[in-house]
């Protein structure tokens, strides 16, 4: 059983052929897995309830006078097709009109405490590999993408992954500079998610969990 929705190649058919059984989390995942010869009957759907205190209302939206920007990479382990902690150097420059904030993945956070508030509080999210991705688009939320620090590599490493699809078919907003990445968060803070993103979604998430792509969270 994964943690996340998110694809490394770790998790493909020929990597878990000796388990009875694997635990999916999603649509496509149960599809990938198949087509890769996992028999349908060793795949148990379970769906993904990390999101569930965001939509259910017991994680609600906190007060900012700005708008929310984070940025939530995935691990170092995943190097090299993780942006942090490049992206980091290239904090300072965006706009003093966000409020931006910085979320290590759980692997390299104090307390592997997972991002939960950052999500319910963010208007934007930037990532690279992270099953972050997916959560922000569930939520309504736009991804962005350095894809000048991690394209390649992803494109390399996982060349069959959700993840390479994402950059393949520039599902969200890809950026190859951090100017360019920082005027696209502020043409999407005004954009309705894309019909690319909607489709995406459609194999992620099942119609009854609640995925809504024009969220309204709770306030505080």
């Amino acid at each position: 059983m994964s943690h996340g929705m998110g694809d490394k190649r770790w998790r493909d058919g020929p990597r878990i052929d000796y388990f009875d059984y694997v635990c999916v989390s999603v649509p496509r995942w149960t599809e990938k897995l198949t087509e890769q010869g996992i028999p349908t009957q060793r795949i148990l759907e379970t769906g993904f309830s990390k999101l569930d205190p965001l939509f259910q209302g017991s994680i609600s939206k906190s007060s900012h006078d700005k708008k929310v920007i984070l940025y939530a990479p995935t691990h170092t382990a995943s190097a090299p097709c993780t942006s942090y902690l490049d992206f980091l150097i290239y904090l300072n420059q965006f706009p003093s009109c966000w409020t931006l904030l910085c979320c290590a993945h759980p692997y390299n956070r104090p307390g592997n405490r997972p991002v939960l508030q950052e999500l319910a509080d963010a208007d934007a999210v930037t990532s690279d590999g992270s099953s972050v991705i997916y959560e922000a688009m569930s939520l309504g939320l736009p991804a962005l993408f350095p894809d000048w620090l991690v394209r390649e590599a992803i494109l390399k490493k996982w060349p069959h992954s959700f993840t390479a699809e994402i950059y393949r078919e520039h599902i969200g907003h890809h950026s190859e500079t951090i100017d360019q990445l920082i005027h696209k968060t502020s043409e999407a803070l005004n954009q309705a998610p894309s019909e690319k993103e909607r489709v995406l979604l459609t194999g992620f998430f099942r119609p009854s969990c609640g995925a809504n792509p024009a969220r309204q969270l709770p306030g505080p």
